[in-house]
């Protein structure tokens, strides 16, 4: 598995790859998430790409700048799908293959079944795009429960419903893995097997939750470093999907209270932190 750079998701905002690329190698990390905000043509994304390879990184995937399966209208959606695919042609200029967005775990207009039409078509268009475009496209559940109680209809939170709907949008749909959503979903070890390969896995966040709360009271913008707390067992899902032969990006989405903290930190320091993070995960997972 690779050690991600993702400095948004890691909690320190947009900094630029001039900044980050003299300092990812030796910090640890392996790849680096493609900066949309700063790449606007072909010809600055192949620049970014040559940047990224001279200093011995890959990409890891593109980032979910655009919540392509938000609640709006067809007319809103359409620009949406527009502009993500303008997006995806500028990964592709860049050499990104990887690419996902999340699934709301509800609705407030949609009853389960229409949402799940309603996610297929969308979705669909949008795994088209990226197919063409050489991008291995996925879909993240969300599992907090509190979460999904704020919706009037309830959806998918779990692993096993999300293989459904990406199943019913075409097999090649890969998961987006996140151990704080395998938590509080209630998802096992055992249904992990359910991807039956690492190969339909798009990449894998990292994070803990917070001592004081019960699996159900956990909530979604509230989350640690992993290993921190020790609420979230996040060694046993990374050992399973090794197991099953995934090898791609691995990186840690914290929030609050952590992102304060690794904000406070100068920034080789705050990069060192998450790259510390995510590679005694892989170690104590038996990957490194």
């Amino acid at each position: 598995m690779l050690i991600n750079l993702d400095t948004v998701q890691g909690g320190l905002g947009r900094i630029p790859l001039a900044t980050l690329l003299p300092l990812a190698r030796g910090c640890g990390f392996d790849t680096v998430t493609f900066p949309l905000w700063e790449v606007s043509t072909d010809e600055q994304a192949r620049g970014a790409a040559e940047r990224v390879r001279d200093h011995g990184l890959q990409w890891a995937l593109m980032p979910m700048d655009i919540d392509i399966l938000r609640e709006c209208s067809d007319h809103d959606y359409a620009a949406d799908l527009e502009r993500l695919q303008r997006q995806m042609d500028l990964a592709q200029a860049a050499g990104v293959q990887r690419y996902y967005n999340h699934v709301w775990p509800g609705s407030n207009e949609r009853a389960r079944n229409e949402n799940f039409a309603w996610c297929v078509e969308r979705f669909g268009k949008v795994f088209e795009a990226a197919s063409a475009r050489g991008i291995k496209a996925g879909l993240e559940f969300l599992g907090p429960k509190p979460l999904c109680d704020s919706f009037r209809y309830p959806f998918i939170r779990g692993l096993r419903e999300m293989l459904t709907l990406a199943d019913a949008i075409a097999p090649a749909v890969a998961v987006q893995f996140d151990t704080y959503h395998w938590f509080t979903s209630g998802t096992t070890l055992e249904e992990i097997r359910l991807l039956g390969s690492g190969d339909r896995v798009v990449g894998v966040h990292l994070n803990d939750g917070w001592r004081s709360r019960s699996r159900d009271e956990q909530q979604d913008l509230e989350r640690e470093l992993p290993l921190a707390t020790g609420v979230i067992d996040s060694v046993a899902p990374v050992r399973v999907l090794h197991e099953l032969g995934y090898d791609g990006p691995v990186w840690v989405e914290p929030f609050e209270p952590a992102a304060t903290r690794l904000q406070a930190l100068p920034l080789e320091q705050a990069l060192q932190t998450l790259a510390d993070s995510a590679a005694e995960v892989l170690r104590r997972a038996g990957v490194r």
